[in-house]
This record gives C-alpha cells, structure tokens and sequence, in this order.
C-alpha cells in the first residue's frame, strides 16, 4: 500500500533522501510526489520499501538491482533537526 506522509515525518524525510540521492547520483529531479514509499508486509524487510530503482531502470536503460544498489551508496543524508 502507498501512503502519503504528513512533511515533517521520517517517511518525508526518506522521500527527500531518494529523490536527492538520484539527483546527485543521475542528474534527475524528482519531487517527493514521484517518490512511492510502501510497509513492506513482512517486517523483517524493514520499515519501508520503494520502487525507485524499478521507474529509473527503463529511463536509464540500467539494471534495477544496480542502481538500487548505486542510490544505497550516494553520499545523501538528512540535516539534523533541533
């Protein structure tokens, strides 16, 4: 199931993350809109999952297990927040 998440939660915060991983990993802007978070069903896959690597993978003519894997590796992350 895809939600939307209020701004200023963590799911936010990882839409953020994704979105300025592919810019900086691939030069494409995308807005947190584009950026689909899901609950996996089984917990042991973590709290949140997304198909990024699966909507890139045409666009880029890549494997989506290798930018998945490249977006995993971006040096991206959130500002601390007082």
């Amino acid at each position: 199931k895809v939600y939307v998440f209020p701004a200023n939660s963590i799911a936010s915060k990882i839409q953020q993350i994704l979105g300025d991983a592919v810019g900086e990993k691939y030069g494409i802007a995308l807005c947190s809109d584009e950026i689909h978070l899901e609950t996996p069903a089984d917990e042991a896959h973590g709290d949140y999952a997304s198909n990024i690597a699966m909507g890139l993978a045409k666009q880029l003519a890549r494997n989506p297990r290798d930018i998945a894997f490249e977006l995993a590796k971006c040096d991206v992350q959130i500002a601390k927040s007082e």
